[in-house]
């Protein structure tokens, strides 16, 4: 009787199931709830949260830094798009951390939750990052608008 009880007591657990770090995203967005992208060739670019500022890869002319902060409706729309595409169930690497393309773009995650932290790397013409890159875009397009990042410099010069 105490193997079957600890059999279901087991299956249960496994059926409640958890990220692949232990740790899931709540529906409120906690407290400690921060984010840092970097991402572009070279990852010169970056959202980061944790220090509130974002870096703009001037390519040419270097790379300019400004303020960042989100406002709390941007804050939950943000979260939720990363709650929707369970963005803690992601593998650490997605395919592998040699790029196809030249020049190449290296995108790199690390969300924190609940005192808990995930990072996530993946070359950006990863089929399987997809999803990722759409949420990449969808919180650049967010930063793009803001007035701190419209006053950073003009980019000067491309990668070929």
């Amino acid at each position: 009787m105490r193997r079957v009880l600890c059999l279901f007591v087991f299956v249960g657990l496994l059926l409640v199931g958890c990220s692949e770090d232990g740790f899931e995203m709540p529906e409120e967005v906690p407290n400690d709830f921060a984010f840092s992208i970097s991402f572009g060739v070279g990852s010169k670019n970056k959202i980061n949260t944790y220090d509130g500022i974002v870096i703009k890869d001037l390519i040419i002319d270097g790379t300019a830094t400004a303020e960042l902060y989100f406002t709390k409706d941007e804050t939950f729309r943000i979260y939720q798009r990363m709650r929707e595409q369970d963005i803690l169930q992601s593998p650490s690497i997605i395919g592998n951390t040699t790029c196809n393309s030249e020049p190449y773009g290296m995108d790199q995650w690390r969300i924190r939750v609940n005192g808990n932290e995930k990072t996530i790397k993946y070359c950006d013409d990863v089929r399987d990052a997809k999803n990722l890159v759409e949420l990449r875009n969808f919180i650049f397009e967010i930063v793009k608008h803001k007035d701190e990042y419209e006053k950073l410099p003009e980019t000067v010069g491309g990668y070929e």
